[in-house]
């Protein structure tokens, strides 16, 4: 799960869907995490693709997306899981940062 956060190919990306296509804008916005996933590219080799880069996908568009983009091998997990894999890894705090942010925000 951690391999995620390295890298993927912004150019490796067809235009297409970059750019946004008319089936993926009339999608509307990401508004349950439950829902929709978070992609990540690698190349044939198993190996990440280079300049990071996380897309996210309504799940039920994540197979056109991916045959869309069929020159990449595609790993995905629920966009819930984004914060946690993101927090450790980076090794946060979970204590001290749950601390920080109800200071910040009034929570």
């Amino acid at each position: 799960m951690r391999e995620f956060l390295r890298a993927s190919d912004d150019r490796a990306l067809s235009s297409r869907n970059r750019e946004g296509s008319a089936r993926n804008t009339t999608q509307g916005p990401i508004t349950d995490a439950t829902a929709e996933v978070f992609c990540w590219a690698k190349h044939d080799t198993g190996e990440l693709t280079e300049q990071g880069r996380i897309l996210l996908v309504h799940a039920r568009c994540r197979k056109t997306f991916e045959k869309a983009n069929a020159h990449l091998h595609w790993s995905h997990l629920p966009l819930e899981c984004l914060p946690i894999a993101f927090g450790d890894r980076l090794n946060l705090n979970w204590v001290d940062a749950r601390a920080r942010t109800e200071r910040l925000t009034g929570a």
